[in-house]
């Protein structure tokens, strides 16, 4: 990972730039950062490492997190982390106490080998500290802890002395506590056996994936290489209606059927959730996913219930695997854990006034839908279809009812009143 590429990335990514309190979000966010590195020591430790999963990978990416932040704050004050952070660090490094004298020729040879004597990758960097690290920091761990939590409470310091000065200038200090603290991460690395290439790329692909930060286009439909017949329709339309006893129908209006069940809150205090299937209409739109919304579309009523078996992937397995109970399952569980969360933060508009939702919350889907089809669907979309269902799910309980238009092309959904809802 070029650390060039890696910066720009950091700039594009960067969903503060309008905040007035962006500087001090990126301070705390590198000591917390830091701090979360700590963490996971300690539950490797409390655990042990046989009954953790996916240790390499957790550490990777607070690791990746922290090297974010620390390229944020870089950009935030017109520094370049190449130029600027990484070679004042180069230039000071052979002059600390704990540098072994006798490294000093091998690290100036290899040095000698980049352009302008800077490296152009990250793992170029990490070869060159590693060489300047005292034998008892390579060893322990422990020490190389308390070394970058105590470099991490200084920088924490200078920020909070300089907010108090109301001095906030680019400075050389900054650099050098900038430097200080990217050389702890990357000896930390390297005794983790993690290569600090590899932690800026999976940082890389994780901003990707969390951000639309380059105007990505949304991913393929997920039923693409299904014969036509059996994808979902480009156009659907749905009338949601109330009934007695508080209960809604919907009615595909394409095909004039209604389907499913009669709905209410199934519950003893009025939540509106009698409206969720909002959130699968939106998944399928956004996401063109939705085993449940497949599974409404399959029943129909009356006479003309088979020409809906259009809907049923019958040629593959992937009715089975796909659009089976077990996905059905997986989307109604995101969809009851969207609307908790979402009720939390505003019990009457949910999410559908917020431009950015919990990170967490996106992270705990991507749990739930691993090994299904849309796993392959970015955060960014998932942020879309969530926020886009709080406002048609808004809508429809604030009305009492209306329709819904999806467009699988267009990757929208959209509400309109009803006559009788109005």
């Amino acid at each position: 990972m070029r650390i060039s590429t890696y910066a720009r990335q950091v700039g594009f990514s960067d969903r503060t730039i309008d905040m007035t309190d962006s500087k001090r979000i990126f301070f705390l966010g590198l000591i917390g950062e830091i701090g979360s590195i700590l963490a996971e020591c300690k539950k490797t430790l409390r655990e042990g490492k046989d009954n953790r999963s996916n240790i390499h990978e957790k550490l990777c990416t607070e690791l990746g997190d922290s090297l974010w932040y620390l390229a944020a704050i870089t950009l935030k004050y017109e520094l370049n982390i190449r130029t600027d952070v990484i070679e004042a660090n180069l230039n000071k490094i052979l002059e600390h106490d704990d540098c072994p004298k006798e490294v000093i020729p091998d690290f100036n040879t290899l040095r000698d080998n980049f352009p302008n004597r800077l490296p152009e990758d990250f793992n170029q960097y990490q070869d060159l500290v590693w060489l300047t690290a005292a034998e008892s920091l390579q060893q322990s761990e422990d020490e190389l802890l308390a070394r970058l939590i105590r470099k991490a409470s200084q920088f924490m310091r200078y920020y909070t002395n300089n907010r108090r000065k109301e001095k906030d200038e680019r400075s050389e200090t900054l650099e050098r506590y900038l430097g200080d603290l990217l050389w702890y991460i990357a000896i930390f690395s390297k005794q983790q056996k993690i290569e600090l290439n590899e932690i800026a790329s999976r940082n890389y692909d994780k901003t990707v994936n969390r951000w639309r930060v380059n105007g990505e286009q949304h991913s393929n439909r997920l039923d693409i290489r299904d014969p036509v017949e059996e994808r979902l329709p480009d156009i659907m339309t749905f009338r949601f209606q109330s009934i007695e006893n508080d209960q809604i129908e919907i009615i595909y209006e394409e095909q004039n059927i209604k389907i499913g069940n009669p709905l209410d809150d199934n519950t003893t205090v009025a939540d509106g959730y009698r409206f969720h299937d909002a959130f699968h209409m939106a998944f399928a739109a956004i996401l063109t996913w939705s085993p449940v919304l497949r599974k409404l579309l399959r029943i129909g009523e009356g006479e003309d219930l088979n020409k809906n078996k259009r809907y049923y992937r019958f040629s593959s397995q992937k009715s089975h695997t796909e659009d089976g109970a077990r996905a059905q399952i997986v989307e109604e569980a995101i969809a009851k854990i969207v609307h908790s969360h979402a009720f939390e933060v505003d019990e009457k508009k949910l999410l559908s006034e917020k431009n950015t939702i919990s990170t967490e919350l996106l992270d705990q889907i991507k749990i739930f839908t691993r090994n299904l089809e849309v796993d392959c669907v970015t955060q960014w979309e998932w942020e879309i279809a969530i926020i886009e269902a709080c406002k048609i799910y808004v809508q429809l309980r604030e009305n009492q009812g209306g329709k819904v238009i999806l467009n699988l092309k267009d990757r929208s959904i959209a509400f309109e009143k009803c006559p009788q809802a109005a």
